[in-house]
């Protein structure tokens, strides 16, 4: 959480002053660069040749948008010369750090301040005012919880809490969907049952007016489960409005409880903003971070000005080419739109080349589609005669087999390249490599001539 990674970031770093390290890396005569994502590793790598070290954060084979930041993380990042990160809310934590950092000399590269945006559909895909009509709640949780007490804690931010009560309902259900009108039906009832500092909550259909007391920072209710399952919690506000230096609910061990569905989503399941954050997909946005990254390495190493300017230009002359074989064989394919069973990554890249991504999932990959949203979805692949459904190597291929079985279709990978396996980074597999095998596997899933 917010609160948490701004706490391990002052510590390390005021560790680090305490201890006497400098900000200044080892003397090496290379430029230090540490990069989030693997597209923008590969891109400091051949504008900055061997006058640079590059460090990718992200492990082989992790998930970008789940990942959280290590200690050694952040000391990489305070000590280094250049930190370049994609931005647009793609990297959440990213700010805490640069915000807590100690050294004046880093350069910071938001390769999203380079590029044009795209606008995020997130927020009509996870809102809930449809058609003019407010729900009774703001925030909805599942989770999976064995049988037990649990502690759901409300802190005062700033020295006062986000309201003084709120409602909640909590529910047993394996879904959102099917008791969505009985927790409106009871968020929306006079008949409620107040609750006060350190009182018991039990399933039940029944609104919980929750009262916090003013005379503490933080009050905490006891959630008592009686048998396992997936429980369904409904609240007026969001959480972490009440959230501080700890997470809101906990077991009784101490243990951070997260949900594994939100709906909106929560910070933790990635929730981007207003602008798509997945820019490298398109490759004139490659270009111009390209660009960046060289002029960033000229301020800092003038003498070697001609040689990044002779490297960028270079790598841009691949993405050109890149771009010209994409154009020219998306340009007469028997559909135009394409499906895949994973995020929405893809939206940069179909609107380059005019064409139509659907995805199951909303722009995070740890959110869950409705079946509603799977039926539209398996309806629109057979009313179209679709034959292939696009899947993610870093994500669970579940989703895409599901709609591709109901469908009669079959499936094909589709990589958004913000990461490698580890056996693809041990063989170095390039960004542009990774491409060619998206464009192959889109020629053959849109039925390309």
């Amino acid at each position: 959480m917010r609160a948490g990674l701004i706490f391990l970031t002052t510590l390390i770093l005021g560790a680090l002053i305490f201890s006497g390290c400098t900000t200044t890396p080892q003397n090496t005569g290379k430029v230090t660069i540490v990069t989030t994502l693997f597209p923008l590793y590969e891109f400091a790598k051949e504008v900055g040749g061997d006058k640079v070290e590059v460090t990718l954060l992200l492990p082989p084979g992790a998930e970008a948008h789940t990942y959280e930041p290590k200690p050694s993380d952040i000391i990489k990042i305070n000590e280094a010369d250049v930190f370049l990160y994609v931005g647009a809310g793609m990297e959440p934590w990213a700010q805490d750090i640069v915000e807590g950092t100690n050294n004046k000399k880093l350069i910071l590269i938001d390769a999203s301040s380079n590029v044009t945006l795209l606008k995020s559909d997130e927020h009509e895909e996870h809102s809930y005012e449809q058609e003019g009509e407010a729900h009774a709640f703001e925030w909805v949780g599942v989770f999976e919880l064995t049988a037990g007490t649990y502690k759901w804690s409300f802190a005062k931010i700033d020295d006062e809490y986000a309201d003084p009560a709120m409602k909640m309902v909590i529910l047993k259900s394996e879904d959102i969907e099917s008791i969505e009108p009985k927790a409106e039906e009871l968020m929306k009832s006079e008949n409620q049952e107040t609750k006060n500092d350190e009182d018991i909550l039990t399933v039940n259909e029944v609104t919980y007016l929750l009262n916090f007391e003013e005379t503490k920072e933080t009050t905490i209710f006891t959630i008592n489960i009686t048998e396992d399952g997936k429980y369904v919690f409904f609240t007026e506000h969001m959480p972490t409005e009440f959230e501080s230096k700890e997470h809101f609910f906990k077991d009784t061990t101490g243990n951070d409880i997260e949900p594994i569905m939100t709906e909106p989503e929560s910070e933790q399941d990635h929730h981007h903003g207003e602008y798509d954050p997945h820019i490298w997909l398109d490759f004139s946005n490659d270009e111009k971070i390209v660009l960046a990254i060289a002029q960033t390495l000229t301020q800092i190493d003038s003498n070697n000005k001609n040689y990044y300017e002779i490297n960028a230009n270079a790598y841009v002359d691949k993405l050109k080419k890149l771009d010209l074989a994409y154009s020219s064989s998306l340009a007469d394919c028997t559909h135009n739109e394409f499906i895949t069973g994973g995020h929405n990554a893809f939206s940069y890249l179909a609107h380059k080349y005019n064409l139509e991504s659907i995805s199951a999932l909303g722009i995070s990959p740890n959110s869950e589609p409705t079946p509603k949203k799977i039926k539209e979805i398996v309806d629109l692949t057979k009313e179209h005669n679709i034959k292939y459904i696009f899947f993610e190597k870093l994500v669970n291929p579940k989703m895409a087999e599901t709609i591709a079985q109901e469908a009669n279709a079959k499936t094909l990978v589709l990589n958004p390249a913000h990461n490698l396996l580890k056996e693809q980074f041990d063989s170095n597999v390039s960004f542009i490599d990774l491409m060619n095998e998206n464009l192959v596997n889109l020629k053959t899933g849109l039925e390309c001539s």
